[in-house]
């Protein structure tokens, strides 16, 4: 090829079922609007936790497990400490899922499982169609909120729930 001259791109493969290539690349369901709405929300009331930093479909892999939460979150030296990995290995203080319509009950409970028998202090579920926040925390009793402030007893992060679900 010589200097100036550039060569046409070569054409990208169609995906024909692209919820099914998401699902195959992150091992859960393509987001709906109501999904993606509450996971803004949420990091945007995150944001105004000082020293702390929520990142939105990190790739985990804890204990040989991978899984991509819908938004993590870490202090700002384990953010440092993480910025350049592909896969990070360092469990966040907080992990959140948040339930699609095509998800169980039972597929999230062994996902948070999994997340606080990884590490995690701290695992969020978001039910958009209830308006409901559940705080799970290893050998501790649930917290939930529906409106109001509600504060993780681990890490002492509070968001206005009114404020994720509009």
């Amino acid at each position: 090829m010589s200097a100036g001259i550039l060569e046409p791109e070569k054409p990208q493969p169609v995906v024909k079922d692209v919820a099914a290539a998401y699902l195959q690349e992150r091992g859960k369901p393509m987001p709906g609007p109501e999904h993606a709405y509450c996971q803004l929300n949420l990091g945007s009331e995150f944001k105004k936790s000082k020293g702390f930093v929520a990142l939105s479909e990190l790739n985990l892999e804890l204990e040989g497990r991978r899984t991509v939460p819908d938004i993590c979150l870490y202090t700002q030296e384990e953010w440092n400490s993480i910025r350049h990995q592909t896969w990070v290995t360092l469990p966040p203080r907080i992990a959140v899922e948040i339930i699609s319509p095509s998800q169980t009950i039972e597929e999230m409970t062994g996902k948070i499982n999994d997340l606080l028998a990884a590490g995690v202090p701290s695992v969020w579920l978001l039910l958009p169609f209830a308006r409901v926040i559940t705080i799970f925390q290893k050998d501790a009793p649930l917290i939930s909120a529906t409106s109001g402030v509600l504060t993780d007893p681990a890490t002492g992060i509070s968001v206005n729930v009114d404020e994720v679900f509009g």
